[in-house]
């Protein structure tokens, strides 16, 4: 399951990144606000094909909710908002025998999802769950598959357009984490994906990286840099000089509250870069295979 991403990069700079000029900008661009705790609920830039044709200049970018609201959901009167917890993850394996999606697949309504990164939870003894946060040093952006719809209020005409994210068994490298993660593109991956519906099944996934970080990110309505921090890096930062009461001897708990990590719980590296980097535009990241799923 992904239900939490990072999204720090600003809509012209998604566009940027798939070379899609102003011309190609759908809807109001200031309706995405940078944050570093994307829920469902709030809007992000997509990537998506208007005219499904081969064309470079059929892509466009615009601003969509996270948490697909299909085009039939029937307006309640007492309604205010949608509850868009319900279908923020599509299965990529059902996804083509999903009533729900076949139909969105068989419209051409797939699209691209540009995150910073996303958090996942570790389920410990005891019913406990740690946050991490995973991301690529390499790359940005991490590129996701995705399906989106446009519902339509019968009263306004007001258009709410919406996504929900691919998700697959994950990589080898974080299976430890969690059972699920986004199914990952790289921009040529995303291209094929947005024009044909296909993604290379020999096309790997990007080199992940990741690192606890605060549980306050648990929180929806806290949006603050510390969210995407290594907490091992803070720990050791605010107890510099004693590394021994930051770690015990033979143990598998820190002083500090925080456990010891297996060796394939530990990331690419204590010191991993920071997320939040300036786009880049002239290297490509690796993507990911699977496709064809149903909503967790």
């Amino acid at each position: 399951m992904c239900g939490r991403t990072m999204m720090r990069s600003t809509f012209e700079e998604v566009a940027t990144r798939f070379n899609i000029p102003p011309e190609r900008w759908s809807g109001e661009p200031s309706t995405h606000q940078p944050s570093h705790n994307i829920h469902p609920g709030k809007r992000t830039p997509v990537i998506f094909a208007k005219t499904h044709s081969q064309k470079e200049d059929d892509l466009e970018v615009m601003n969509m909710v996270w948490g697909l609201v299909p085009s039939y959901t029937k307006k309640s009167a007492n309604l205010k908002y949608h509850n868009h917890w319900k279908m923020f993850n599509a299965r990529s394996e059902t996804m083509a025998g999903s009533p729900i999606f076949k139909r969105l697949l068989a419209q051409h309504r797939r699209c691209v999802v540009p995150i910073n990164g996303f958090y996942e939870w570790k389920k410990r003894e005891g019913g406990k769950r740690e946050p991490y946060f995973v991301f690529s040093e390499e790359e940005d952006f991490l590129f996701c598959a995705g399906l989106y719809d446009c519902w339509k209020d019968p009263e306004t005409e007001e258009e709410l357009f919406s996504y929900a994210i691919l998700t697959k068994t994950p990589v080898e490298e974080i299976k430890w984490l969690h059972d699920r993660m986004p199914v990952i593109l790289s921009v040529k991956g995303g291209k094929d994906w947005l024009r044909r519906g296909e993604v290379s099944q020999g096309e790997s996934s990007t080199n992940l990286s990741w690192f606890p970080v605060t549980p306050k990110v648990g929180n929806l309505a806290y949006d603050e840099p510390d969210c995407c921090v290594d907490l091992r890096e803070k720990v050791q930062s605010e107890h510099a000089g004693s590394i021994k009461d930051l770690f015990l001897q033979d143990k598998s708990e820190v002083t500090i509250g925080l456990k010891l990590q297996q060796p394939s719980e530990r990331g690419r590296s204590l010191k991993a870069k920071s997320p939040l980097k300036k786009p880049k535009t002239s290297k490509t990241q690796k993507g990911q295979s699977s496709i064809t799923s149903f909503f967790k």
